[in-house]
C-alpha cells in the first residue's frame, strides 16, 4: 500500500458502525421506561419522568438528553417535549404506536447470535413454536 492510500484510510466509519447500536438501545430504554407516554401526560422534567417511571433522576436526565440528541425529544429551560415523530409513534396510547417491538430484546438477542447462525446455518430462534410465537408475533404486528 502506498503512502497516499495509507493517509486516506481512516477507521472513523468503522467506529461509527460499531457504535451504531447505541441509538437503538437508547430508543429501547426510552420506550420501555415509558418516557414518551409520560411526557405526553405532562411530566416534562427529568425529575418528574424519573419519579413517575421509578427511575433515578440523574440517569433519567442522561437518557432524556440522549433522546434529545436523537431528535426524539426537544429540550428548553430544563423541560422536555415530544417531537412530532415520537408523539405519533412512541406514545403507547397513540393508535400509531410502534414501540411494542422495542419493548422486548428478542430481535436484539437474535442479531447477537449472527456469527453462530452464519457458522451453523441454523436460525437463532424458532418462531414456529407456540410459546415463542405468542410473544413475538403480536409485538411484530
Amino acid at each position: 500500500m502506498d503512502d497516499k492510500v495509507k493517509k486516506e484510510l481512516d477507521p472513523q466509519a468503522l467506529m461509527e458502525m460499531n457504535m451504531s447500536f447505541t441509538a437503538s438501545r437508547v430508543l429501547a430504554a426510552g420506550v420501555r421506561l415509558g418516557v414518551f407516554s409520560l411526557i405526553a401526560q405532562g411530566h416534562e422534567t427529568a425529575a418528574a419522568v424519573a419519579r413517575s417511571s421509578g427511575a433515578v433522576e440523574r440517569g433519567m436526565g442522561r437518557l432524556l438528553d440522549a433522546l434529545t440528541g436523537l431528535q426524539l425529544l426537544t429540550k428548553a429551560r430544563g423541560e422536555y417535549a415530544l417531537t412530532p415523530l415520537s408523539e405519533k409513534f412512541l406514545v403507547r396510547e397513540s393508535p400509531d404506536y410502534v414501540g411494542a417491538v422495542m419493548e422486548t430484546d428478542a430481535l436484539w438477542d437474535a442479531w447477537t447470535r449472527l456469527p453462530e447462525v452464519v457458522r451453523t446455518g441454523r436460525p437463532a430462534t424458532s418462531a414456529n413454536r407456540e410459546k415463542e410465537a405468542e410473544g413475538y408475533f403480536p409485538a411484530l404486528v
